[in-house]
């Protein structure tokens, strides 16, 4: 159909994009490996801790603008495009500055003090990640995926770089996490020259055939506020493990194990995300994810891709714990295969639940995912708390699981009501 994005061009920058998060999954993990073996148990569980906050901070300076931006740039308002883009430069240098002022505060919370100067040194990484984050969106709002895997494969290899030597050479946490800023400074400005070359100055979106209802495109093109709500809700249910884990006492040791096994299962959410990125234009532009399946059969065979290759990791994690982790991370750490166990069928029902969330931006259910994610993230840190204390680290994976269920169910009973419907373009 002219006009609308032809399912094979789906398919391949689906397949690009999962190629540059294939690579960057495993530079990222060599990266992880590093840092694990080199510093030790106890350091690397700072190490998680930190950098669990620092991504949480970012998700909500920098992830959560990917959601208006591409919307908005993907239907050719670049007025509202500057707009976030000014809106977000004085978010990042605020989270920054407050990062800064309550590290201290922070570490107490958790209970280890030294936390305050590593939280300050990770401060400086969110401008950075997030020019790199604005940069990359617009690139795969134009469809421009080469491009896109270029500014992963550059990210991902800064990484290797200055993190892995750091922590190799060094066996300092403190210039591993310095090294990271320079990693996101680099992409940053790779990602940028490659926007200016892609043409974005100059992008005008293809004209839809079938133009969505006015109602569901305000509702689709909520600004930034719904979009924090929503990435800010569904952050902390991907991170605020790691958190209660450190802040129930349970020791350093066991923080350690713990940040293992969490950043083991979150290859799940790295590949689901590189799919669900792909398909995130495609909705923008028909504001219906119910009109999407059904007009697109390639769009449907990435919506499964998805559903197993979750399933199929479960099963790997599953069985071959141990295995795993020792692979990985050593010996040390092999006391974490228990919680890997519990936890990779509960992180599966979770990536498939944020999956769901995200993507309920752009099918006009934008309000409806907000209040779903900040109720999921309210419940979720007590809960995990409680049965922390009563069960150990198995009881915060297991309400990960718990919660992840219920709001999935929630949200695909919530969505089949809100759609079932005939879909009308006029």
């Amino acid at each position: 159909m002219p006009g609308i994005v032809d399912s094979p061009r789906v398919v391949s920058g689906s397949v690009q994009l999962l190629l540059g998060n294939a690579y960057f999954a495993v530079a990222s993990y060599t990266t992880l490996v590093v840092i694990a073996r080199k510093v030790g148990i106890s350091a690397f569980g700072q190490y998680v801790v930190v950098v669990s906050i620092l991504l949480w901070l970012e998700l909500v300076a920098a992830e959560a603008f990917k959601h208006p931006l591409l919307s908005e740039f993907a239907r050719g308002r670049s007025a509202h495009v500057k707009r976030l883009l000014f809106t977000q430069g004085a978010v990042v240098l605020l989270i920054s500055l407050l990062l800064i002022a309550s590290a201290p505060l922070l570490a107490g919370i958790l209970g280890d003090k030294t936390l305050a100067w590593l939280l300050c040194i990770a401060a400086i990484d969110i401008l950075p990640y997030s020019l790199y984050v604005s940069f990359m969106t617009l690139l795969n709002a134009m469809d421009r995926y080469s491009a896109y895997l270029s500014g992963s494969l550059m990210y991902a290899t800064g990484k290797v770089a200055f993190m892995g030597s750091a922590a190799f050479f060094f066996e300092s946490v403190e210039l591993a996490i310095l090294g990271m800023a320079f990693a996101s400074a680099l992409a940053a400005l790779v990602a940028g020259f490659l926007c200016i070359k892609s043409g974005v100055r100059n992008y005008a979106p293809a004209v839809q055939e079938f133009p969505a209802p006015k109602l569901r495109q305000r509702e689709v093109s909520k600004p930034y506020g719904v979009a924090l709500l929503i990435t800010a809700g569904s952050g902390v249910l991907l991170v605020g493990d790691v958190w209660v884990v450190q802040a129930s006492g349970f020791g350093a040791t066991v923080v350690g194990e713990y940040g293992a096994v969490h950043n083991l299962v979150k290859l799940m959410q790295i590949g689901a995300g590189a799919l669900m990125w792909a398909l995130a234009p495609t909705l923008a532009r028909y504001a219906s994810f119910v009109h999407a399946f059904r007009a697109e059969s390639q769009f449907r065979i990435v919506s499964y891709l998805i559903l197993i290759g979750l399933c199929g990791s479960s099963v790997i994690f599953v069985c071959g714990a141990e295995q795993l982790i020792s692979l990985f991370f050593g010996s040390q750490y092999r006391a974490g295969a228990t919680i890997l166990r519990v936890m990779a069928p509960a992180y599966a029902a979770l990536v498939l639940a944020y999956v769901v969330l995200q993507l309920m931006y752009y099918i006009g259910l934008a309000r409806h995912a907000a209040a779903y994610a900040i109720c999921a993230a309210i419940v979720y840190p007590p809960t995990a708390w409680l049965l922390g204390n009563v069960y150990g680290p198995r009881g915060v994976v297991s309400t990960i699981g718990i919660v992840a269920t219920l709001l999935l169910l929630s949200l695909l009973i919530h969505s089949w009501f809100a759609t079932r419907r005939p879909y009308h373009t006029a």
